[in-house]
């Protein structure tokens, strides 16, 4: 009898997730079925519980017969780990893979194009919330500090309506596409930062480009980023760049935190430079820490005038959208279990940069699979 491959996983929350009530019953059954299917291929095993610490990551990464991973974006997985190791591919529950490192020879797997909706809806929620406040009225009246001479005034609690705003995207992605997408029923000119201009793009949803992120920054009063998080992009959006907002400005980040350099976004606000108001709900480190959260009090004491609305990390925490996710994941895996050859790859959601150099015999010798295939 031919020996199963190994896959292991970081955590039971792709299977737990079969079972909640929120997610459809569709969506669940085929959580099931995808399961089902790669456990006839492969002998599976799950870390007991949801968060393993680096050192169970490692050792069983390194542990021999280990030749695939499922993790998520909680499960950092070392390029040295991972060249040491037997690992022929890694799969990951997300649209960004910046917490899997890449070594040579290993295929990454992701699950893009599932979660725009849900990360277009949530960014526009950020933007209305923190445009009208309603996090912070709400906290007025449930902890009874709305009182009877503050019924109704005209020109009390005023804040801003999203018509009229001119709103920047930087990143042009999935999730910027869908953010823009999901505004054109207000009046608000959208303008764009990409390295790719999409001139079609432009008509169908009315914007505007900008060749570089400053004009972006300077002319917008709301700036949305929707761009990964790599070498390049590490702390990219900068003092510079918040020095050129507009005071009253909007920044909202719902990519990844490592694109914006906290040290200086707590700099300029702390000076009063500028007054910008921030909603996110990634960070640089996750939790964020407790004494940056100290500043951001400190600096929203000095400025009552600031809003600022931090959110969990849970702009994909869309039932359906999470329950897809797991299946892609699980799907994925089976395909690269049962793979002959590089046709066999087609519907895996390798990513781009891999599946540009898997095209072609010649570019498969550079990956693991290759002896996978022969067997050894």
């Amino acid at each position: 009898m031919v020996e199963k491959p190994r896959v292991y996983f970081t955590t039971t929350v792709f299977t737990d997730i079969a079972s909640n009530p929120k997610v459809s019953q569709k969506v669940r059954e085929e959580i099931l079925k995808a399961w089902n299917d790669l456990n006839r291929v492969a002998e599976v095993e799950v870390f007991k519980g949801r968060f393993p610490d680096a050192s169970e990551i490692k050792k069983e990464i390194t542990d021999p017969r280990t030749r695939f991973v499922g993790c998520h974006l909680s499960h950092k997985i070392d390029a040295d780990w991972l060249a040491r190791s037997n690992v022929v591919a890694v799969s990951t529950a997300t649209m960004g893979f910046d917490h899997v490192g890449q070594a040579q020879g290993v295929i990454i797997t992701h699950t893009p194009g599932v979660l725009n909706n849900a990360v277009g809806d949530y960014t526009v929620a950020l933007i209305e919330t923190t445009l009208r406040n309603t996090t912070g009225l709400h906290d007025r009246v449930w902890s009874g500090n709305w009182k009877a001479g503050e019924k109704w005034d005209l020109d009390g609690d005023l804040s801003r309506s999203l018509d009229n705003q001119v709103l920047g995207i930087v990143g042009l992605g999935e999730i910027g596409i869908e953010l823009a997408r999901r505004v054109q029923p207000w009046n608000v000119k959208i303008l764009y930062y990409d390295i790719i201009r999409r001139e079609e793009l432009e008509t169908q949803y009315k914007m505007e480009f900008r060749p570089d992120m400053r004009s972006v920054f300077k002319e917008a009063d709301i700036v949305s980023l929707h761009i990964p998080l790599n070498k390049q992009t590490q702390g990219i959006i900068n003092k510079a760049l918040f020095l050129e907002m507009k005071d009253g400005a909007l920044l909202v980040n719902t990519a990844r935190g490592g694109i914006l350099n906290t040290a200086d976004l707590l700099d300029v606000l702390d000076s009063g430079k500028k007054k910008i108001n921030y909603a996110t709900d990634v960070f640089e480190t996750e939790p964020i820490p407790q004494e940056t959260l100290d500043k951001f009090r400190s600096i929203k004491k000095k400025y009552p005038e600031l809003r600022f609305v931090f959110m969990p990390h849970n702009a994909s925490a869309d039932a359906n959208t999470r329950g897809t996710m797991a299946k892609m994941i699980f799907e994925d895996l089976y395909w690269l279990v049962t793979s002959k050859n590089i046709d066999d790859l087609k519907k895996c959601r390798i990513i781009p940069s891999q599946k540009q150099a898997l095209i072609g015999e010649k570019n498969v010798d550079q990956f693991r699979i290759r002896k996978y295939w022969k067997g050894a």
